[in-house]
C-alpha cells in the first residue's frame, strides 16, 4: 500500500544535520512520522496547537517550544498552509514526500525557503 511508503530526500540530510540540533532533527523525524499523505499535512497541528500541547506531541521541554519551533518555521522545515479552510503545519516536501504523486502547489510553496535552496 503507498500509504506506507514515503520518499525521503537524501541531500536534504546533511543539510539538516548541519543547520539542526538533535532535538530538532528528532523533531523532523516525528512530522515524518505524522505527514499525510498526498498533502504532508501535519493536521491537526497548527499556529493555533498551544506550546504545552507541541512540548508533550514532540517530547521536549515547553520552554524552547517556541524558540525551537520558530527556528524549523524559519529555516523551512514546515510552513503553514490552508487545507479545508483551516490552516494547518505542512511538512516541506523537499525533506520527505508522502505520496504516490507529486503535488506542485505544495513543491512550489517551500521552493524559496533556506533548506530547499541549499539542495538545488
Amino acid at each position: 500500500d503507498y500509504e506506507d511508503f514515503g520518499i525521503i530526500n537524501l541531500k536534504m540530510l546533511p543539510v539538516l544535520r548541519m543547520l539542526l540540533t538533535n532535538t530538532e532533527i528528532a523533531i523532523v523525524i516525528a512530522m515524518i512520522e505524522k505527514a499525510e499523505y498526498e498533502s504532508n499535512s501535519l493536521a491537526p497541528l497548527s499556529d493555533e496547537t498551544s506550546i504545552r500541547q507541541l512540548a508533550e506531541t514532540f517530547q521536549i521541554s515547553p520552554t524552547i517550544v517556541k524558540k525551537t519551533f520558530k527556528n524549523l518555521y524559519d529555516i523551512g522545515v514546515y510552513g503553514t498552509l490552508g487545507i479545508q479552510d483551516k490552516e494547518f503545519w505542512i511538512l516541506n516536501p523537499y525533506i520527505y514526500w508522502k505520496g504516490k504523486f507529486k503535488t506542485d502547489s505544495i513543491f512550489n510553496h517551500f521552493r524559496s525557503t533556506t533548506i530547499t535552496k541549499m539542495v538545488k
